[in-house]
């Protein structure tokens, strides 16, 4: 069975470049760019299943 792996990763992103517009729990989302181009994309494909990690990036964001 083949196996593939997708990193669409990007270091030290905030979690709103990867949320469509649209509030999402305690996050909103304005920008979407890295979702419109790195997720949007893979829309398509029949993936089975997802490993996602966001991090601390927003940690330090006091603005948030």
């Amino acid at each position: 069975m083949p196996v593939g792996v997708l990193n669409v990763a990007v270091g030290d992103t905030e979690i709103n470049r990867w949320l469509p517009r649209g509030r999402y729990g305690i996050f909103e989302g304005t920008d979407g760019s890295l979702y419109h181009n790195r997720i949007a994309p893979l829309s398509k494909l029949k993936i089975k299943g997802i490993l996602y990690y966001q991090g601390e990036a927003d940690e330090y964001r006091t603005h948030l």
